[in-house]
């Protein structure tokens, strides 16, 4: 088989394993499925390829799907929350530094390797970036993979039960809690894209990412294509409101993603994932420091209410937390945005700073 046979056959299994996986509702949505079964697949052929440029295409759509979620309403909500924001931004520069440092002193892992792991963004771009900006992406995705697992399992849980001390019983059950473990796009402003959905604005939101991704990518940016991406759509759906990132790509693209990640793991780079012990004892105390430290600091400072502080703060995904919010009768708006800003200042600020920071080589 030629060499296209074995890319359109790599993203094939990665499909397969990303379905079954979005059908079980396993975390980390179609990613999990497809980065697994891309692995074994490569472990039994050793012929999983997809080509290292396909990173920044991939960058490029992963811009797409952030930047689309940033709508006009968004800013006016931000004016009113800029306090919490600039305290949730501190506290995760200073403690993903803290963690970082102590899983490279005490984990054994490259300083690059340790930062993007305890980095609070999402699983698929760290992955991305830790791989542009040389540190070893199947450590960082098995260890940002483990975070997900954590929040999915014992935050939702300890949030119930806090709030049940606190208020009134709940509005909706236990079973809307299971639905943080699906992929499913459910925010108001996913929501709304849903049912105006034209093929002609995702063309448009497509050829706008393009040319902010590559602008940035050309002026050789840390993760330049997935910045000028998101900045780009962001800026587009403020002035249109026609930016839109149907659940069907956001599907192909955590397929493509972990696809990507999956080709590179191979029979010796299993033995790396053997050293991960201490690094995953470490990640899951810093779930949970990062989260309480960060809430408390924010309720603090802020007149926002505890519950809202406690899921602003947790380093999950932002439609999951979105849920989460309604669930536990917290303010959505401002958990929605929280999250947001979060996430836009992991891909906007850390790569610079965490390379700077290891190449320092403390």
């Amino acid at each position: 088989m030629d060499t296209v046979g074995w890319i359109l056959l790599t993203l094939l299994i990665g499909l397969i394993g990303g379905l079954i996986s979005y059908r079980l509702k396993l975390p980390a949505g179609a990613m999990l499925g497809a980065m697994l079964f891309v692995i074994v697949f490569n472990l039994i052929s050793d012929h999983a390829y997809l080509p290292r440029d396909s990173r920044t295409v991939l960058q490029i759509f992963s811009g797409v799907l952030l930047g689309s979620r940033i709508e006009k309403k968004d800013l006016q909500t931000l004016k009113t929350i800029v306090r919490p924001s600039l305290v949730l931004i501190v506290c995760m520069v200073i403690l993903n530094l803290i963690f970082g440092f102590a899983m490279h002193r005490i984990g054994g892992l490259d300083l690059a390797t340790s930062l993007f792991a305890t980095a609070p963004g999402g699983m698929t771009d760290m992955a991305l970036i830790a791989d542009e900006l040389g540190a070893s992406m199947i450590q960082v995705s098995s260890l940002q993979l483990l975070r997900l697992l954590v929040i999915f399992a014992t935050l939702p849980a300890i949030f119930l039960r806090l709030t049940r001390r606190r208020r009134q019983p709940i509005r909706t059950g236990q079973a809307n809690l299971q639905n943080l473990a699906a992929p499913a796009d459910k925010t108001p402003a996913v929501q709304d894209q849903a049912t105006t959905f034209h093929w002609k604005n995702l063309v448009l939101t497509i050829i706008v990412a393009t040319g902010g991704g590559l602008l940035l990518w050309m002026m050789k940016i840390n993760a330049g294509a997935m910045i000028g991406s998101m900045l780009a759509v962001s800026l587009f759906n403020i002035r249109t409101g026609k930016a839109t990132s149907p659940r069907l790509l956001r599907f192909a693209v955590q397929c493509a993603a972990g696809a990507f990640v999956g080709q590179t793991v191979n029979r010796d780079s299993l033995a790396i994932l053997s050293q991960l012990l201490i690094p995953m004892v470490i990640m899951v105390a810093a779930v949970f420091i990062f989260t309480a430290i960060t809430a408390f600091s924010m309720y603090r400072l802020t007149r926002l209410d505890p519950i809202t502080c406690l899921i602003a703060s947790a380093p999950g995904g932002l439609q999951e937390m979105s849920l989460l919010a309604e669930d536990l009768n917290a303010d959505p708006a401002k958990v929605v945005v929280l999250q947001t800003v979060r996430l836009m200042s992991v891909i906007i600020l850390f790569p610079t700073i965490l390379t700077a920071v290891s190449q320092l080589g403390v």
